[in-house]
């Protein structure tokens, strides 16, 4: 179970840091802020790092049960955490690669499932450093996409409604509205 929490808080990482990639620097701009901006867009997000903590802080809290040995309840709290991922990677934007990493599946209903079923409770033990030290290094992002910027169109000025008119009129051979 530790060896799965481990994979999928490298995969959360990983792809914190491409979303993080996406987030322009020093006033650049983004070449996707056109489809962000798009209302009618609603595919169209924002790359938003930060969107990971819950991702991290649930595993995090797998990761106490299992190492305190309540494998019953780090069991449940892990399949929390793999829904709770995978609301997240739905949110995911389109332009950001996810190629070699995906959704976590569940994992393997094998001996890890039955041992936790067979032995509830086991000897606790240390939290391992990589591991939270991965899930520190997801929490400490804040950095987030500013506003995309939505210049509104000018309203067309009152003069171009009475131009309008008149090249109508002149189409329909100069007679006015039929009346």
């Amino acid at each position: 179970m530790m060896a799965f929490v481990a994979a999928q808080l490298q995969s959360a990482r990983i792809m914190q840091e491409r979303e993080l990639r996406e987030v322009p620097r020093d006033g650049a701009s983004s070449p996707h802020w056109r489809a962000i901006a798009d209302a009618n867009k609603a595919e169209a997000t924002a790359p938003d790092p930060t969107r990971w903590h819950p991702v991290a802080r649930a595993y995090d809290c797998a990761l106490d049960a299992l190492c305190r040995g309540d494998l019953a309840q780090g069991a449940q709290l892990l399949a929390r955490a793999v829904a709770i991922a995978a609301a997240v990677w739905e949110a995911v934007p389109a332009f950001v690669d996810t190629r070699e990493h995906s959704a976590p599946a569940e994992p393997e209903r094998g001996w890890a499932a039955r041992l936790a079923e067979e032995t509830p409770v086991t000897t606790p033990t240390a939290v391992p450093a990589p591991l939270r030290a991965l899930v520190d290094k997801i929490g400490a992002v804040s950095t987030s996409m500013p506003r995309p910027m939505n210049r509104k169109r000018a309203r067309d000025p009152w003069w171009t409604a009475e131009e309008d008119r008149e090249e109508e009129e002149e189409e329909d051979g100069g007679q006015g509205a039929p009346g």
